[in-house]
């Protein structure tokens, strides 16, 4: 059984300057999950990255909306490649959604900062997805 890794990748800019960027004070969690049925990929419909450092706490929850994209890497191969491709079950995929960002900053357990704004969202899966 082949396994697989999950990785954050986190930072936050504003007005230029980095405000956070650990990868290890991010917590990432989802909502709401179902199979996208045109790739057969897992999608959840929210995201929510929190970090905390200290007294500083951010908030990023994306809520989907629309899906704009959904694309399967092996749709690009003809031919003798594709059809190698479908034996080892090639099974990438792209998907881009659009919807809610809101971002909230604590100081402490106390709201210092809100925004709203429209957002996209892409997702890439390179390989098969693990069912549990």
């Amino acid at each position: 059984m082949q396994s697989c890794k999950t990785f954050p990748v986190f930072m936050l800019a504003k007005d230029g300057r980095v405000i956070a960027d650990d990868a290890t004070k991010v917590r990432f969690s989802i909502r709401d999950v179902a199979i996208e049925p045109d790739t057969g990929k897992p999608v959840a419909n929210q995201m929510i990255y929190e970090y905390t450092d200290g007294a500083e706490r951010y908030v990023l929850t994306f809520t989907r909306e629309k899906d704009t994209l959904h694309y399967k890497f092996i749709e690009e191969l003809h031919g003798i490649k594709a059809l190698l491709a479908r034996l080892i079950r090639v099974d990438g995929a792209y998907l881009r959604f659009t919807g809610d960002l809101k971002f909230e900053h604590y100081q402490t357990d106390t709201l210092v900062e809100t925004q709203r704004d429209e957002s996209l969202w892409e997702l890439m899966y390179f390989g098969h997805v693990p069912r549990e």
